[in-house]
């Protein structure tokens, strides 16, 4: 979907809003004093909280999607594949650490199933995708085959989520890239063919 600069900036303002004050305090009283417009101006918009909340994930998955497609066509082994992909993970998010915030919020989903379900969406998006990268990798030898492609996808997006994760819950302030590159490393070894270590 096609949004307005108007509807940018107020899923941008909700971001900062949930990062900043919490799910609970994203209102549209609230968002209407942190842009500076009228709370009937916030409804010609998006007609309540949850259509902003669906946005802002539907927004995510997009920028996911088109990032996927735009590794695959690049002609590099499966292995330097992985490494963009946590690679452009990891700057998303130490560049825009508000959306850390809100993607990894565990109140913004527990109690309602439509964002769950999106969230849950865009992770399966995610282990699709790697594990296409990974079946690929096993085929040329890059990629170790005695693990099954699903499980190396998740031991890939899971460390990395857990890595984000901490460093939002601890307020941003540790090194996210240098942990990243620390970590990518890490895995790189674990998933790649001994033969070619």
């Amino acid at each position: 979907m096609n949004y307005s600069k108007r509807q940018f900036e107020i899923l941008n303002k909700s971001i900062e809003l949930i990062s900043e004050r919490g799910i609970q305090n994203l209102t549209i009283k609230n968002l209407s004093h942190k842009i500076g417009i009228s709370e009937p101006a916030i409804y010609r918009h998006f007609e309540n909280k949850f259509e902003i909340l669906k946005a802002i994930l539907t927004l995510f998955k997009t920028a996911i999607e088109s990032n996927f497609n735009l590794i695959n066509d690049f002609e590099i082994s499966a292995i330097d594949k992985i490494e963009k992909i946590f690679d452009d993970h990891i700057i998303k998010f130490s560049s825009n650490h508000h959306y850390a915030a809100v993607i990894f919020s565990e109140d913004l989903f527990k109690n309602e199933h439509r964002l769950s379900d999106l969230i849950e969406n865009i992770m399966m998006l995610n282990i699709e995708n790697t594990k296409k990268i990974i079946i690929d990798g096993q085929k040329n030898g890059e990629i170790r085959d005695d693990i099954k492609p699903k499980e190396l996808s998740t031991i890939i997006l899971g460390s990395l989520r857990l890595l984000v994760k901490e460093w939002a819950q601890n307020g941003f302030k540790s090194d996210l890239i240098k942990d990243g590159n620390s970590l990518k490393n890490s895995i790189i070894k674990i998933i790649k063919n001994k033969s070619n270590n």
